[in-house]
């Protein structure tokens, strides 16, 4: 079981320091059976505290990479809390006062109290070069997640979908503890630190221990939180409030104070960076409003610019913000847009969608498929600064189909191509709308062709070979632009007339429905 575990987050901005630090090493080649030492950790607050420990087994290979060695906790606070928690990973392990490794992984035995501690000489490696060489990979670790602020649903969708072993969702009724802001926060080993992916009014984060640091440069957890290598997370200090004794494991439950640094080694022998340097982060806004009550309620948060990160997260988001205001499961109507801006490339679009059954639901599926197509782009990688999402939720479903389509028997070339279709629009009645399509002034003189289709009805058009992320994205966005229609207008004097030829030519109208169904006339086009 890895020990990685999970907090609460308060930001308050400030800068907290950690205290230089030379490291004295006890090495792995001078361990033995049976001796005593101690390790350390935060059991509540921030104060450091030690727990007594024994050498159960050295296990040496060829490689310090591949060796560790095995302990028992012998203290009987961490006994009575249900043994070596979730949330003591990185724990200090030290041997006169010197540090042998961090507390890294425990098994799920009956009293909980055996521990694997990864080497201080492999994890000094992390602020070399790092490479892998697992040495525990037949433990499988899996990093174990807090989601705060997130209800039902939205919290559901993320615990299915995201890799972790274990991820625990919190609604925003949580109880947790502010610190004081002029209450400073001291981090030494054995300190609580977090590992955050997102904060503000969502929050995303795992709790562990601070191993050790030299200047600003420091190590923690023993071993991997995601094992992306090169990696742009938040430290976090924390204040620890309590354990819990859980269903498989016991684990801690804290606050963290404030990001205090960037992680940006996470490798299977822990994860390492430097104090007061931050990682880069897209800022996010949500706005929902709900038609007809004129209720708004905005969603503010940071998240790191991950794009894997990003993709994950966000739909999940979605559907919480949206479930918020609406307060329940329904069919209805969204109006949707989207901005994502960056410093190389932007993206706004806007949609139209319709449920019958779950318009929540849907959209965040939709939008998840958005985001997909987005970063998963394949001319550059995208990274967003800001992403700004509105979403109008409307109580009906506004679904409409063609009645009739009225069509002028004549135009020249050069001028406007008018027409009226008539539509039933769902249990509103029928309505018209007026249409004008520009011809060109070299169409091909004659009868033409006049199609009128609704867009929730388009045929499937085959994907092309993009030539640039514009083309790229506007093939994918026309995929999903269901409401108006498209007009086509096809010359029937010229055989072959299709889209790129002067006898053809298409236009498309957006409409606040789906439409659906098509519609079929001919024009004489004259000089």
């Amino acid at each position: 079981m890895s020990l990685l575990w999970v907090s609460l987050v308060v930001f308050a901005g400030r800068t907290v320091e950690a205290n230089s630090q030379t490291l004295d090493i006890y090495p792995l080649s001078q361990l033995e059976r049976g001796m005593e030492g101690v390790g350390r950790t935060v059991f509540y607050g921030t104060k450091v505290e030690d727990f007594a420990v024994r050498v159960v087994d050295v296990v040496e290979s060829r490689m310090i990479e591949e060796s560790y060695f095995v302990i028992e906790v012998v203290d009987e606070r961490v006994r009575r809390g249900g043994g070596i928690s979730a949330g003591m990973s990185g724990s200090p392990i030290l041997f006169q006062g010197r540090i042998a490794g961090a507390l890294a992984y425990s098994w799920q035995a009956r009293d909980n109290m055996i521990g694997l501690v990864t080497p201080i000489e492999t994890m000094l490696k992390l602020w070399e070069k790092p490479r892998d060489v697992s040495f525990v990979q037949a433990l499988s670790p899996q990093s174990v997640l807090l989601i705060l602020g997130l209800d039902g649903r939205g919290g559901d969708q993320l615990r299915e979908h995201l890799p972790w072993r274990e991820v625990v969702v919190l609604p925003h009724v949580f109880p947790y503890r502010v610190r004081s802001e002029t209450e400073e926060t001291e981090l030494v080993p054995g300190s609580a630190v977090g590992v955050q992916l997102v904060k503000g009014d969502v929050d995303i984060v795992s709790i562990g221990t601070l191993t050790a640091h030299e200047g600003d440069r420091f190590l923690a957890f023993g071993h991997s939180f995601l094992h992306r290598g090169r990696s742009n997370y938040f430290l976090s200090s924390v204040f620890v409030n309590y354990s819990v004794e859980g269903k498989e494991f016991p684990f801690k439950v804290g606050t963290p104070i404030e990001p205090v640094g960037i992680v940006d080694e996470d490798r299977t022998a822990g994860v390492a960076g430097r104090f007061n340097i931050f990682p880069q982060t897209t800022r996010c806004r949500i706005i929902v409003i709900k038609d007809g009550e004129g209720f708004t309620r905005t969603f503010n948060f940071e998240i790191v610019r991950d794009e894997n990160i990003i993709m994950d997260f966000l739909p999940g988001i979605m559907l919480d913000a949206i479930d918020r205001v609406l307060d329940s499961q329904v069919p209805g109507s969204v109006s949707f847009s989207i901005d994502f801006q960056g410093k190389s490339t932007g993206f706004n679009q806007e949609f139209f969608w319709i449920s019958h059954f779950d318009i929540a639901s849907l959209t965040a599926n939709n939008f998840g498929k958005i985001t997909d197509d987005v970063f998963r782009n394949p001319f550059f990688k995208l990274e967003p600064e800001i992403i700004d999402i509105h979403v109008m939720v409307l109580p009906n479903v506004r679904e409409a189909f063609f009645r009739s389509l009225e069509l002028s028997p004549e135009v020249k070339r050069g001028d406007d191509l008018t027409g009226s279709v008539e539509i039933h629009l769902y249990r509103e009645g029928s309505k018209n709308i007026d249409f004008a399509v520009a011809l060109p002034s070299d169409f091909p003189l004659g009868e033409a062709e006049v199609n009128v289709r609704g867009l929730s009805t388009a045929p499937f058009s085959a994907m092309t070979t993009p030539t640039d992320f514009e083309s790229y994205l506007e093939e994918r966005v026309q995929e999903m632009k269901t409401n108006g229609f498209e007009v086509e207008v096809r010359s029937l004097t010229e055989p072959f007339s299709q889209e790129g030829n002067r006898g053809f030519i298409s236009q498309r109208f957006s409409l606040p429905f789906v439409l659906e169904g098509t519609y079929s006339g001919t024009v004489i086009v004259g000089d």
